[in-house]
């Protein structure tokens, strides 16, 4: 039986998992931290004029020409989407789970069904999505 134990910190959460059968130990204490987003208005602005050129750019090598109709307004919506793609990096745990966490007395399962995901993926930088839908 797998044994998980989550430890609230603050706005960090540690989630360390025992896997007996295995004799592993897992933590997220590895993981690196990230440089904190910009949050004034001008250097978010920045920041979104720096995307926005490098998906010009990115047009321009590819072939494309970045000032065909179709493409006029693509950079500025593409910088718009890796934001909302990455917007994890900045959320906290406190904010994610708002205080839903409870001390119970029982030791039976509880099921969340249809969870809906999204992510990218780090080596293409190629958004996925989805839901969690098993059947259980």
């Amino acid at each position: 039986m797998d044994n998980v134990f989550h430890e609230i910190d603050g706005d960090s959460v540690k989630i360390n998992t025992l896997v007996k059968s295995e004799g592993l130990k897992l933590s997220m204490e590895d993981v690196p931290k990230l440089k904190p987003r910009p949050s004034d208005e001008d250097s978010v602005r920045d920041q979104e004029n720096q995307l926005q050129d490098a998906f010009e750019n990115l047009l321009d090598n590819i072939g494309e020409d970045k000032n065909r109709q179709g493409l006029l307004k693509t950079p500025a919506r593409a910088a718009k989407a890796m934001l909302f793609f990455t917007k994890g990096y900045e959320e906290t745990i406190s904010e994610i789970l708002n205080d839903a966490i409870f001390d119970e007395d029982h030791d039976e399962l509880v099921i969340v069904k249809d969870i809906e995901m999204f992510s990218l993926c780090e080596h293409h930088l190629v958004p996925f999505m989805g839901k969690d839908c098993r059947n259980v």
